[in-house]
């Protein structure tokens, strides 16, 4: 996958006792009318959030918000499926990168975020905003292939999403 073009550009800085530590994250909004409220600050503040939760301390993070018809694309072309989806993630990493390093594009789909979000109660912005938490949390080892793996995920999505402010995705999930 090509590198996106940058809507925005923003670098976190973590002070340690050692060092400063970095995160770019890159964003773009392909479909700005999807969404048209969608507040990018908000988003960034959000995988910022994310990242440090996930222990996350430097590295690199492109968002790209698009449509069902890219999204299916990005399936059909690396995953050999013909199907829409509410985030793709991928880890652009080295087989030697530091666990604290991130190095990955996530894409969400704002076409499907606007249709799901009122099944949630949600708004379309808070649906798109739990694509980009479940699209970190994959970068952060998360998978929702089997049922232990789901609930495991969705459980600390849920715990994010309450954190930031906009309650639980999921509902309640039982260990």
């Amino acid at each position: 996958m090509a590198v996106l073009a940058t809507q925005a550009a923003v670098t976190v800085k973590r002070n340690s006792a050692n060092n400063t530590l970095m995160i770019n994250i890159h964003i773009e909004n392909t479909v700005p009318d999807a969404i048209p409220a969608l507040d990018i600050a908000e988003l960034e503040k959000i995988a910022r959030f994310v990242l440090t939760s996930e222990n996350f301390t430097n590295g690199s993070l492109s968002l790209v918000i698009i449509g069902d018809e890219d999204i299916t694309q990005l399936k059909r072309d690396y995953f050999d499926m013909d199907t829409t989806t509410d985030v793709v993630s991928f880890d652009l990493s080295d087989d030697d990168c530091p666990d604290d390093t991130i190095d990955a594009e996530i894409a969400v789909n704002a076409e499907l975020a606007s249709r799901e979000a009122p099944q949630r109660g949600n708004e379309p912005a808070a649906e798109l905003f739990l694509y980009v938490v479940h699209g970190i949390l994959h970068q952060a080892g998360y998978d929702d292939h089997d049922p232990d793996e789901y609930k495991q995920m969705h459980k600390r999505e849920n715990e994010l999403m309450t954190q930031l402010g906009y309650g639980e995705a999921f509902g309640t999930l039982e260990d």
